[in-house]
């Protein structure tokens, strides 16, 4: 009797989680497909649920509709660069894109405008290459920036950078 009380227990629950399993559709935005033009190099998600794409241009999508902003070499307040590497969105919802070959960029999105950190050769202060691969916050507020010149920590209240760089002469000790 336990046996077969054993058994149909099994099919009951071998037939319920068939029945109770999920499917998954998806379905194809012909709108942002349009609206992109080339690759998708990173995205985020930020505190208002919009989702972050950065590729060719910065794409933010609410679900219906895309929005783009491109590079505008007459306006110094649109996006630095066409080429876009990576996007991170921090705790104030400031999203920060990470170009290939023009810096960091900030974005807020409550007043549409972009500041721009590069690299400048003379100022130890600065970013220290304008190649940026990643960019992650700590658990402090500060945003660090990976570049292909060494890893920089930007103090967000005065725009300057402290690098982390490789010292050729000491595997052990950063290059401050």
């Amino acid at each position: 009797m336990k046996k077969w009380l054993a058994y149909i227990f099994s099919v009951f629950v071998l037939f319920t989680t068939t029945v109770n399993a999920q499917l998954f559709v998806f379905n194809r935005v012909s709108l942002f497909e349009e609206n992109l033009s080339g690759f998708i190099t990173s995205m985020a998600q930020d505190a208002k649920g919009y989702m972050w794409f950065t590729g060719t241009s910065l794409y933010r999508y609410d679900g219906y509709r895309v929005v783009t902003f491109k590079h505008d070499p007459n306006n110094i307040k649109s996006i630095s660069a066409s080429r876009l590497e990576t996007i991170y969105i921090d705790q104030n919802n400031i999203i920060w894109i990470g170009t290939f070959g023009s810096g960091l960029d900030r974005f807020d999105p409550a007043t549409g405008i972009f500041i721009h950190y590069s690299n400048k050769p003379n100022d130890p202060s600065s970013l220290s290459n304008n190649i940026v691969t990643v960019i992650v916050e700590d658990n402090e507020g500060n945003l660090w920036v990976g570049t292909h010149g060494g890893l920089n920590r930007l103090d967000k209240k005065t725009g300057k950078f402290t690098r982390f760089l490789k010292n050729i002469n000491d595997f052990n000790q950063p290059e401050q």
